[in-house]
């Protein structure tokens, strides 16, 4: 990560902290302009889950694409 994103990570971990997802959102919109129509919350069990989800493979084999 580039040293000058280190600010902008740390005040949207605090946003979010504080005041959840939709803080964490209005925290990025207000200073970007960038609006956020939809988004999504996934803590590392839900990660877990969603690779359980869609299988595993072996890291660096290539996929199969035919």
């Amino acid at each position: 990560m580039p040293p000058q994103a280190v600010p902008y990570v740390t005040m949207l971990d605090r946003a979010f902290q504080e005041g959840g997802s939709a803080c964490a959102v209005r925290t990025l919109e207000k200073p970007t302009g960038i609006r956020v129509d939809r988004h999504l919350f996934v803590d590392f069990r839900g990660f877990e889950e969603l690779v359980e989800a869609g299988g595993r493979r072996d890291r660096g084999a290539p996929a199969r694409t035919h």
